[in-house]
């Protein structure tokens, strides 16, 4: 009888391999070697992992927030946000229109929520890797398993992301929140996108700077939705509570704004000037008081915004890819880091944001053949927990307590160098034969959308061998980056 081949095993896809990788070295070489070199476990990505398996959390957000809901159900004179910052102590940092969303709940109900926030990233960002790596190295099939699991255990050890889980932020609701808007916008949902993001601005009105963007980028279909919840959650407030304690959170956000944070986790220009001025202590959080007001921050952070929410505004329209997701996740990421106190896991929104833009890197290579290397660093980076760099607090190089604020600099420049024209893809494919030239259309968009730099290379390509002076190798050709216009 004869021996039945044995079943072929299934190929590893690329996406696979490059993400299985990536958690090995990340997650788990580099973790050890941390700890190996004196690191404690609570100071690594294994803290946030252990207490997400356990499903046990902190209080960090909750605690503030039942503080501030018991003293508004008594009478009082004070409004609320100068009760809490200045005669308790107490530092309530979110709009009155976040209690109505947790204060139903008990600390037991909020840690069920905050858990399934992460699962609800994790599936968000195999959902937006899935769309966005079509075309590209990263590509992989629905039912690829090893890049599935994979994607799991690179969303469960990204320390920002778990971190909002391990400290009992609320921060992890509007990471869920986040990723959903961009995994939305992925697939033109751009109504569903604005409904999430004004949830988000519910807790954290920081995003409310997304109804400027949307207004400069005519994205009606957005922000109508972003206004009406923020126009109802408003009102809402107002009603359960009252005017004058909403209008004080104003109060609130100059003495923020103005201040900021010197603790190391505030990956911010704001945190980075108050650590390098010296004004404050960068290894003790203040739990009652704010960083001393120091003008050279104060300007720092304002001329630091408005560069950065300048250049989220005019380059992408200036490269014709205004309205894209790249030109979303750009807009996200620069109100992310121009806030005065950015947490680092307020980062955990980065983990989607790469989801949706590492692809169109990849394939546009910004960086040419340096593109993978440094998006990986910039990735280990974001995704752990350095305690060592605190070591250098007070000299020179305290900079570098900041690593979580350079890598997402070097992104954001990524991002914006993968950027590429609104208009769709060669609408003429053209490959050389031995007699002649064959004219092909394509029957779908090409995706991802390649870089600047690629679509000229391809069309001043195509013009040359046209002309002749480009020898042909016998092989098919496809210019698939070239500008429709000059073919």
């Amino acid at each position: 009888m004869a021996e039945q081949p044995s079943a072929k095993p299934p190929d590893v896809s690329r996406a696979a391999f490059t993400l299985w990788l990536l958690f090995i070295f990340d997650a788990v070489l580099l973790t050890a070697f941390l700890q190996v070199m004196g690191a404690s476990g609570r100071a690594t990505i294994a803290r946030p992992i252990r207490r997400f398996l356990a499903a046990t959390q902190e209080w960090d957000s909750w605690r503030v927030m039942q503080a501030a809901q018991e003293y508004l159900t008594t009478p009082h004179d004070r409004p609320v946000y100068d009760a809490m910052l200045n005669a308790k102590g107490i530092k309530f940092q979110y709009p009155l229109s976040s209690l109505l969303l947790t204060r139903h709940f008990s600390f037991a109900s909020l840690n069920v929520i905050s858990w399934f926030s992460i699962v609800i990233v994790v599936v968000a960002v195999w959902l937006i890797l899935r769309r966005s790596s079509t075309g590209t190295p990263l590509e992989f099939r629905r039912g690829d398993t090893l890049a599935g699991l994979a994607i799991v255990g690179v969303s469960l050890s990204f320390f920002p992301l778990m971190e909002a889980y391990s400290l009992g932020q609320i921060q992890a609701w509007i990471n869920a929140l986040l990723a959903l808007a961009i995994l939305a916008w992925l697939t033109k949902r751009e109504d569903l996108a604005g409904v999430a993001v004004g949830l988000a601005c519910l807790m954290k009105p920081t995003y409310l700077l997304f109804g400027v963007w949307a207004v400069v980028r005519r994205q009606t279909r957005f922000l109508l939705p972003m206004a009406g919840v923020v126009f109802l959650g408003t009102l809402a407030a107002i009603a359960a509570y009252s005017l004058a304690d909403n209008l004080d959170y104003l109060h609130a956000l100059r003495t923020m704004g103005g201040r900021g944070e010197a603790f190391y986790p505030n990956q911010s220009v704001n945190g980075v000037l108050n650590r390098l001025l010296g004004n404050g202590d960068s290894l003790k959080f203040d739990r009652s008081a704010f960083a001393p007001f120091h003008p050279i921050v104060a300007v720092g952070t304002v001329a630091f915004f408005a560069v950065c929410m300048s250049l989220a505004i005019w380059i992408p329209a200036r490269l014709r890819a205004a309205g894209r997701t790249g030109d979303f996740a750009i807009a996200l990421l620069t109100i992310t880091m121009t806030s005065p106190i950015a947490w680092t896991h307020h980062y955990g929104v980065l983990l989607p944001i790469l989801a949706a833009t590492a692809p169109s890197m990849l394939a546009g290579k910004p960086l040419g053949r340096w593109t993978g290397a440094v998006l990986a660093a910039c990735y280990v980076l974001a995704s752990q927990s350095i305690p060592f760099t605190n070591r250098l607090a007070g000299t020179p190089f305290g900079i570098l307590q900041s690593y979580l604020f350079v890598a997402s600099l070097v992104i954001l420049a990524m991002i914006y160098g993968s950027l590429s024209p609104q208009s769709g893809p060669a609408s003429l494919l053209e490959q050389k034969r031995g007699d002649g030239v064959q004219v092909m259309a394509p029957d779908r968009p090409l995706m991802p959308p390649f870089s600047l730099y690629e679509r000229v290379r391809d069309t001043v390509l195509l013009k040359r061998l046209r002309e002749g002076t480009v020898p042909w190798s016998g092989e098919r050709v496809v210019l698939a980056n070239a500008d429709p216009k000059q073919l």
